[in-house]
């Protein structure tokens, strides 16, 4: 609770009777939204194992403005949105549930872990709801400041991924935010690993701008590999 406001601290005994006032007030409340958002807070360490509260709280809540909220507050609810979204699959029984109310908060989350050197959070969460092709959004702040971390765990987490489709994606998005970046090589590797002929040869378009020399260093990657 360290990165919480200190007077949230002081409502943790209150935790039960405040639940009780919120269930009371009706759902037109001018209020409502905003207790949901305290109770969420509070739910990261005063419910019980398996509630969700923490998540069931701020979606019934303002659903913004959750990175004021500090960083262990955005991994315990990242934490209850995977499993969420595990659940939905189980009970829907499709591939991709619905979730769109989820999402609104994930939309929320990644940007501002994306800022705060997060990124390996950033991509985890990412992959459990699967829309790791957002990382190839300009709103989500891969930039040239953090694109080489976020490629890096991509590449290492595939080595961990055993359906061959979430292997492609990785490698996939990957590749985008290499070529969005204007990094030719690194791209190559990518492609390489995913024996596509079809993104080498992008790789060597005039389009992309690549310099002489780094078309140099691809011909040699491309002679390394036969």
């Amino acid at each position: 609770m360290t990165s919480v406001p200190k007077p949230l601290k002081f409502l943790r005994p209150h935790y039960g009777t405040l639940k009780e006032v919120y269930e009371a007030w009706p759902a037109a409340h001018e209020m409502k939204e905003l207790l949901a958002d305290v109770l969420s807070v509070l739910a990261m360490t005063m419910a019980e194992a398996g509630t969700r509260e923490c998540l069931k709280f701020k979606l019934e809540g303002t659903k913004v403005g959750i990175a004021k909220m500090g960083q262990e507050y955005l991994r315990s609810l990242s934490g209850e949105i995977a499993l969420e979204y595990n659940d939905r699959i189980v009970q829907q029984g499709l591939d991709v549930p619905e979730a769109d109310d989820l999402m609104i908060l994930v939309d929320d989350i990644i940007p501002f872990q994306m800022k705060h050197n997060a990124e390996t959070e950033a991509v985890d969460l990412l992959l459990e709801v699967q829309k790791l092709a957002k990382l190839t959004d300009p709103a989500f702040h891969v930039d040239d400041r953090n694109f080489e971390r976020v490629c890096l765990y991509l590449l290492k987490t595939a080595d961990f991924m055993a359906d061959p489709d979430e292997v492609e994606e990785i490698f996939a998005t990957a590749f985008d935010i290499y070529v969005a970046q204007k990094k030719p090589v690194g791209a190559l590797r990518v492609a390489l690993k995913m024996g596509s002929d079809d993104r080498i040869e992008q790789l060597f378009s005039d389009t992309l701008g690549a310099t002489v020399v780094e078309k140099k260093q691809m011909c040699y990657l491309l002679g390394r590999q036969k």
